[in-house]
């Protein structure tokens, strides 16, 4: 046996154990308020969610699930005639909770890679993400990701694909902003001379604005889906009709502008909905 497929067994059989350790104490995968039901309330939507990575998921002043995938989650339940209710907890304990029962779906910001389909089942994917580098035509320091330490200062937005990409390469001469908008002011300004963000957004940038280039595109690329427990064949389908649905009638393209290309009013407007929808729940 070769050393990589020795690790690759390894690793299975690791996740295999684990998986079983937590389905023996599902408690740990339950936010404090939180309790198994006995009974599954076949009208309630029990949604795994990890509010650590902003704008895709989130916590409000109260606790509550907030972001782009704390939307779509309301609009699919809508959709689907379902209540959704959103339990909490670490990054680490999503697929696990799904796989032992605790939670009917996971979404956050999730990459449905090898490891993690031996857990779950996923959706197809509801965005994919790149990043993109854009600067000033007459900035010839910077033309590619090799050069970005060559920059000034690059703008970027706080939590985003490209805020981890920044990180994963060690660059410290970066500006975090709260969202695209304030990003790409900070480039047309002058504040930045460089911007490192979504490549819709950088796209968008130079279209609107004359004398800045994208110099590099495809940056990181990562598609986000929706787990759902292995066996759950009507859920699964229904909830790839409902992101069908959604790509037709531009809902995830409206949650896109909110929460990724800077729309905050449009964001105001998701949270606070969210925001009156959880705290309902909790009367």
């Amino acid at each position: 046996m070769r050393i990589s497929d020795f690790t690759k067994l390894v690793s299975a059989l690791i996740l295999c154990v684990l998986v079983c350790c937590a389905c023996s104490a599902p408690d740990s995968f339950l936010s404090s308020d939180s309790k198994p039901r006995a009974e599954k309330d076949n009208s309630v939507l029990n949604i795994a969610f990890a509010a650590d990575s902003e704008p895709f998921s989130y916590p409000g002043e109260n606790g509550e699930a907030l972001g782009f995938d704390a939307a779509l989650c309301m609009r699919m339940c809508e959709e689907l005639e379902l209540r959704p209710v959103f339990l909490i907890m670490p990054r680490d304990e999503l697929l696990s909770a799904v796989r032992c029962g605790i939670a009917d779906i996971a979404v956050s910001s999730l990459a449905a890679d090898d490891d993690s389909r031996r857990l779950t089942d996923f959706t197809d994917s509801y965005i994919t993400l790149s990043s993109s580098i854009v600067t000033n035509v007459n900035n010839t320091a910077v033309r590619s990701t090799y050069d970005l330490r060559e920059a000034a200062n690059i703008a970027v937005v706080y939590g985003s694909l490209s805020h981890s990409y920044a990180m994963e390469q060690g660059l410290s001469n970066i500006s975090l902003f709260k969202n695209a908008g304030d990003a790409k002011d900070a480039l047309l300004s002058g504040a930045a001379d460089v911007l490192l963000s979504d490549s819709r957004t950088a796209y968008e940038l130079v279209t609107e604005n004359v004398g800045f280039a994208i110099r590099e595109s495809g940056i990181a690329s990562r598609e986000y889906h929706i787990a759902v427990r292995d066996g759950s064949s009507d859920m699964l389908r229904n909830i790839n009709e409902v992101l069908g649905g959604f790509k037709e009638d531009n809902t995830l393209l409206d949650l896109r502008l909110a929460y990724i290309n800077g729309n905050s009013g449009l964001r105001a407007e998701y949270d606070a909905r969210l925001t009156a929808l959880q705290s309902k729940q909790n009367m």
